[in-house]
């Protein structure tokens, strides 16, 4: 699935669309975005969007650990780390998976996978 198409799925929401359904002003949105406390994706000229992840209160305490704990990795790397099955987790989903119980594993899981993309990166490079 092309970048393009992954950002006009369902879940993936316009700043504006966002920010009515968490019931914040857009500026918020965007502040918490720069802040990163917001996890936001964008492709070209399309505008960002939000995943509708952030209106779970779990799932919004999963995205903001991990963003906090990868400063480095850009939005799309952990749109991917979040929404693709992790080996660490047996083959689940970390955004679909994550429960207040399994909150901390699912952040460790995420991480490490983040990490472990980054270095076979830097070896191929």
């Amino acid at each position: 699935m092309l970048l393009m198409d992954k950002l006009e799925v369902p879940h993936n929401l316009p700043v504006a669309e966002f920010a009515k359904l968490a019931g914040k002003s857009r500026r918020w949105i965007g502040d918490e975005i720069q802040a990163r406390n917001l996890l936001a994706i964008v492709v070209g000229n399309r505008g960002q969007r939000v995943p509708d992840w952030h209106l779970d209160s779990v799932k919004h305490r999963l995205i903001k650990a991990v963003l906090k704990h990868t400063w480095d990795a850009d939005a799309w790397q952990i749109y991917h780390a979040l929404s693709r099955p992790n080996a660490m987790l047996d083959g689940r989903v970390p955004v679909d998976m994550v429960t207040q119980e399994n909150l901390a594993e699912a952040v460790r899981a995420t991480c490490l996978g983040l990490e472990a993309a980054y270095n076979r990166f830097r070896r191929s490079a």
